[in-house]
């Protein structure tokens, strides 16, 4: 297994992380050993990095992986989970989101007992863009200061966003100081727009990886801000670009990179 840094977290991150969001049953039915089982060999196998959130089988993923990390010296994997968006465990995508202070301070608390840690490498502030960005203002503003405030008490490691929209990204990187994104399906066959990402990432230090089958994982120095404007509409293209510019920009990416596949 290879493994790189992530950007300037001081993480060394396994060139595949395990999402573990099927471990809750989200796509079909799952048998608990088994599921156990995959996250041992996953770790036999070297993979050091695993993603999950309390909304995955509305926290059962979050249940699921803390009995197989059990036991499991803390030191042997990186863990990450998210806050802001909670799933009923009877109606999959039946969602409440909440991103206020006392919530995600709650939902730390929570994870933490399922998981069996009290320590969270990375938190990805969850899907902010959803119910018609109702909660997208809180989210950036209260959401985003209660994760930093975990962070200074030394209970997060790297502060991240896991969201979709590519002008949200443009928001966060010129306004927001973060360490790590979970941008979701912008680097695939019918989607590149990460590349329009990529001369940021040179400016600060952000090691972005390339997903192995939904979303790319990357991360992002926390102490350097550079002011970044809105998408303008004769600014960067979201057009797909040709095969050989996209072999060439992908080499060049995959230089300073690790490829999470995370959910």
């Amino acid at each position: 297994m290879r493994f790189s840094a992530f950007g300037d977290t001081g993480l060394q991150i396994s060139s595949i992380s395990f999402g573990a969001s099927s471990l809750g049953g989200v796509f079909h039915t799952v048998d608990e050993a088994e599921a156990i089982a995959t996250v041992h060999a996953a770790l036999e196998a070297g993979i050091n990095y695993f993603d999950v959130a309390p909304a995955y089988g509305g926290t059962r993923s979050e249940i699921v992986l803390g009995k197989a990390l059990k036991g499991i010296n803390r030191s042997r994997y990186l863990l990450s989970t998210k806050v802001g968006k909670y799933t009923d465990p009877a109606g999959y995508g039946t969602d409440t989101l909440d991103y206020s202070r006392l919530r995600i301070r709650n939902s730390i608390d929570e994870s933490s007992a399922r998981l069996g840690t009290d320590y969270f490498d990375i938190i990805h502030i969850h899907d902010i863009e959803y119910q018609q960005r109702q909660h997208t203002a809180v989210a950036l503003t209260e959401g985003y200061a209660a994760v930093q405030e975990l962070k200074r008490e030394g209970r997060v490691g790297a502060v991240s966003f896991g969201i979709y929209p590519m002008d949200l990204w443009w928001h966060i990187f010129g306004s927001l100081s973060v360490d790590a994104g979970l941008i979701h399906n912008h680097y695939c066959l019918n989607d590149t727009r990460l590349l329009e990402l990529l001369p940021i990432a040179q400016k600060r230090n952000f090691s972005s990886s390339m997903p192995r089958h939904l979303p790319a994982v990357s991360s992002l120095t926390a102490d350097q801000r550079i002011g970044i404007p809105p998408p303008q509409k004769n600014g960067p293209s979201s057009k797909k670009q040709p095969n050989s510019v996209l072999r060439r920009e992908f080499q060049s990416v995959n230089l300073h990179s690790s490829s999470p596949a995370s959910t």
